[in-house]
């Protein structure tokens, strides 16, 4: 049997929620029930953040939408005039966009890794809504930040949300273990489920982890994933190191959402033209 250690900052593991097939099922099932928060917000918010993101931006924009999920917020955008590419990882939501949310003339959608494949083309805006950049270890935001400038008109923008510091307090360090009967979102069959939230505070980190145990196979699945929090400064500082500036910061766009944190601050980011890398 494998050992597992203690969690090393920015320890990813093998697998992951977003491609396993079981749960990625579930992920979209999540992105799509209209009152819950846990994958793309439930539908007020939802319809409030496009709202402001449509404020943000030109009419008629060319926009990637990085992490687009079932495409909702894609098709929305697309609805309003703009043409949307969506890119995801999650096979079944990108099956879903394609059959459901495809405007035509407006949306394409694409599975595969914004980390580690190529975006061609040119955009006037590329968003990344719902944390995503959050959930990003700092060299992958690096690599995201710099596929993202490269890929953007000149003074293109950037819009993206992360949290702030309140996450800390909303999910505090624990280790606990429940068990269930299964056909939920972990495990179609039945499972032990051991959970810790351990806090990196020196790197405004927080990692999750998750061992799911099948009690017929007794296989073992770990999945660790990550939450950074950040104020304007930091923010900030990290966006001029990669060539990008603020241009806008809005706070209290969300006020009542049931994941993780409240305490939630969307940034428009302006591409610099004249950075040297």
């Amino acid at each position: 049997m494998k050992q597992f250690k203690e969690i090393e900052l920015f320890q990813r593991s093998q697998l992951s929620i977003w491609t396993d097939e079981y749960i990625a099922k579930n992920m979209l099932n999540a992105h799509l029930d209209k009152l819950s928060d846990g994958a793309s917000r439930n539908e007020l918010v939802i319809e409030k953040t496009i709202d402001w993101i449509n404020s943000q931006i030109h009419a008629s924009s060319n926009i990637i939408d990085l992490g687009c999920g079932p495409g909702i917020y894609a098709s929305k955008l697309a609805k309003l005039g703009h043409t949307v590419l969506g890119i995801d990882f999650n096979i079944e939501s990108i099956k879903y966009a394609k059959q459901h949310n495809e405007i035509e003339n407006r949306t394409s959608y694409r599975y595969a890794n914004y980390l580690e494949d190529s975006f061609e083309g040119t955009y006037s805006v590329a968003m990344m809504i719902y944390c995503d950049f959050s959930a990003l270890l700092p060299n992958e935001q690096k690599i995201i930040l710099s596929k993202i400038r490269n890929g953007l008109a000149d003074d293109g923008l950037f819009i993206f949300d992360v949290f702030e510091k309140e996450i800390l307090d909303k999910n505090p360090k624990k280790r606990t273990w429940s068990m269930s009967e299964g056909n939920d979102f972990w495990c179609k069959d039945p499972y032990f489920l051991l959970e810790e939230v351990k806090h990196f505070n020196d790197f405004n980190r927080i990692a999750y982890r998750h061992f799911v145990i099948n009690q017929q196979s007794r296989d073992i699945k770990e999945y660790i994933t990550w939450d950074g929090y950040y104020n304007s400064e930091s923010i900030g500082n990290l966006l001029k190191e990669n060539g990008f500036k603020i241009k806008t910061i809005k706070k209290n766009l969300i006020d009542n959402t049931n994941f993780k944190s409240n305490d939630i601050m969307f940034v428009v980011a302006e591409k610099m033209n004249n950075y040297d890398n």
